[in-house]
């Protein structure tokens, strides 16, 4: 099937065509979802609910027995902020598989997991990958708060052992006889879910256009899997009025007062599903985040996320002494992520943190001279 898409230059008046390109092989495919995992199209798996995405492991072998020796290969597996293994398979339309067999595949697969991966093998997996820091990454792209990590991962594994998984059939043409079939299971299974999803590549000289589109989500199947309540991330209004209700009364206002002083530049305050996060901004658009407050009543200290310049035991020591200087606040000794309780804060906390943004801000612009 040829296809175009089209972009218009308003300036120029000028309509350029962008025409339909196919993927050359499978393996530049599956890299392609390794570098850029969002393209799991986020929005679209659970409308109002995106999916953010670690990988645990690419080629991931499943044993078709405990003591067998042979075993098959998953092209990618990934996981979700609510800990749902998602299995992959990667095809491109030419490959004759791409109907009946891959389903039959795929479900291989995903009997075989649920029976013999091992609830902590995931983790293991992920943090051998993730290298030096699987924290942070957890923590940055997952928005995992520190101290949850374990209570996620053994989330992962009971939605492992009870069958909560995804599977999602990915290719660069999704055809009507895989859509059927994928829909009407779809449909049937719970709490399993199964999709296809549709990337379209459009190519023009250095330029790559991806175009995503998710099948088999019908209005019954997407009210059986759609996430529970508590997973709904709130948007910043409720989420900052859920805050100020855990600090005690008299210090709610001046917690509001902060957030709107953290919402002005050079200062940057950044929702995440429970919390929000206090940073400063310096000249190229990075940003020092040294603290958020969390639904969970707590004060972070972010020294695990700081980047360079301000990544060194030097910054981070005189940091956690500015933190703890402030009335009402008394760290916890964890290296990375140290917390504080919000139920100690004081107006004078507040003002003691609205400071401590301050201190931040000049000590980028000190380093930006130096």
């Amino acid at each position: 099937m040829s296809r175009s898409i089209f972009t218009v230059n308003e300036a120029t008046g000028e309509c350029h065509s962008i025409p339909l390109a196919r993927f050359a092989k499978e393996d530049d495919f599956q890299a392609l979802l390794e570098k850029y995992p969002h393209l799991l199209t986020s929005d679209a798996i659970t409308p109002g609910s995106p999916r953010r995405w670690i990988q645990l492991e690419r080629e991931k072998g499943v044993s078709l027995s405990p003591d067998s020796g042979s075993s098959l290969s998953l092209d990618h597996l990934f996981v979700d902020q609510d800990g749902i293994p998602t299995l992959v398979e990667v095809k491109r339309a030419e490959n004759l598989e791409l109907r009946r067999k891959v389903v039959a595949q795929m479900l291989d697969y995903a009997a075989n997991a649920v029976e013999y991966w091992p609830p902590d093998g995931l983790r293991h997996s992920f943090e051998a990958k993730a290298g030096t820091d699987p924290t942070a990454t957890l923590v940055e792209t997952l928005e995992i708060p520190p101290d949850e990590i374990d209570d996620f991962w053994r989330k992962v594994g009971s939605n492992l052992k009870s069958g909560r998984i995804r599977m999602l059939f990915v290719a660069d043409e999704i055809p009507r006889e895989l859509k059927r079939i994928v829909e009407f299971l779809n449909e049937q299974m719970n709490p399993a879910e199964i999709l296809a999803l549709e990337l379209q590549q459009f190519t023009a000289g250095p330029l790559r256009t991806i175009v995503p589109t998710v099948f088999g989500q019908t209005e019954r199947a997407a009210q059986g899997n759609k996430p529970s309540k508590t997973s709904a991330k709130l948007d910043e209004r409720q989420l900052r009025s859920r805050l100020t209700e855990l600090v005690p009364a008299g210090t709610a206002h001046a917690l509001e007062r902060l957030f709107e002083y953290a919402n002005v530049e050079p200062f940057r305050l950044r929702t995440a599903e429970k919390s929000c996060y206090f940073g400063c901004v310096n000249r190229e658009g990075a940003v020092v985040e040294p603290f958020c407050v969390s639904l969970d009543g707590r004060l972070w200290a972010q020294f695990g996320n700081l980047k360079s310049p301000f990544d060194t035991t030097e910054f981070k020591e005189e940091l956690r002494q500015e933190m703890n200087r402030i009335p009402g606040i008394q760290l916890t000794g964890a290296e990375q992520y140290p917390t504080s309780s919000m139920s100690k804060f004081s107006p004078e906390t507040v003002e003691g943190l609205q400071r401590l943004l301050d201190w931040v801000r000049a000590r980028i612009e000190q380093s930006e001279k130096s």
